[in-house]
């Protein structure tokens, strides 16, 4: 047979005291603490692909996938322009695209009216010393920005630069 001895009073009576405030603190902790500590610092907005740009993106890259870096594809799918992206690579991310093209007079002749689309449409097979600037305004490139108009300026057949336009 077990007695009780003043230890063993002691004991139970913090065991009673000590799971109540426990039980306690906890669920204050848990009501004040938000559920997804990450909210407060992620933004809250939601990328809407253009599905027509995203059905072509995948054919193309079905039929001609090969010819694509790894990395051009992945963003291509994603919507997104990135620096080394040739000006076909980034039409397929980017979608509709105003442009300017200043092209290479060693390449195209000096004072011949030249297409400036087929000195675009070139520099993925044979880049030159072609200057190209394309405009685009869509919502992947800055998704937490909404609708960007941006501009791509390419040289060598590459993108070298993507800045946001402002009004």
């Amino acid at each position: 047979m077990h007695s009780m001895t003043d230890n063993d009073g002691k004991m139970m009576a913090s065991r009673t005291i000590v799971i109540p405030v426990l039980f306690f603190l906890t669920t204050i902790a848990l009501l004040c603490y938000p559920l997804n500590p990450r909210s407060e610092t992620m933004p809250a907005y939601k990328t809407h692909f253009d599905q027509a740009r995203l059905e072509y993106a995948k054919k193309t890259i079905d039929l001609y996938g090969d010819k694509i870096p790894k990395e051009a594809q992945k963003n291509i799918l994603l919507q997104k322009i990135v620096i080394g992206m040739s000006p076909y690579e980034a039409k397929l991310a980017g979608g509709a695209f105003h442009y300017k093209v200043e092209h290479d007079p060693k390449v195209w002749p000096k004072d011949a009216v030249v297409d400036p689309l087929a000195v675009i449409n070139k520099q993925s097979v044979a880049p030159d010393d072609s200057k190209i600037w394309m405009t685009f305004e869509n919502e992947t490139q800055f998704p937490s920005d909404g609708v960007q108009r941006f501009e791509v300026y390419f040289v060598h057949g590459k993108a070298q630069e993507i800045r946001k336009l402002t009004e």
